[in-house]
């Protein structure tokens, strides 16, 4: 059986209020090309960089770009859902009940 979409209106009672605060894209750091050495963060561990390496070594990257690419996730390890728990969460001050 195939369903098929219907276009309608969502009553105001249903619909998602985002209130995002401020300019996210102003406190993004700035990708460094040739980035330092990994070094171990609070939540990015060596095993998840090795994975992140792993996954991600399959000749389409440089290693230089992969190097990048370990570096930003190291930057950014807050955007990140580490634990299955955080999974699916949103900043509740952005996404008021």
């Amino acid at each position: 059986m195939k369903t098929k979409p219907v276009a309608s209106h969502v009553s105001e009672d249903f619909q998602i209020e985002c209130q995002i605060i401020g300019n996210l894209l102003a406190t993004i750091p700035q990708l460094n090309p040739n980035p330092p050495p990994f070094v171990l963060t609070k939540q990015f561990t060596s095993e998840q960089q090795a994975k992140l390496v792993k996954d991600h070594d399959t000749g389409f990257l440089t290693t230089g770009k992969i190097n990048v690419l370990v570096n930003m996730v190291a930057k950014q390890e807050k955007a990140f859902a580490w634990e299955d728990s955080k999974q699916g969460s949103l900043r509740p001050d952005f996404f008021p009940p």
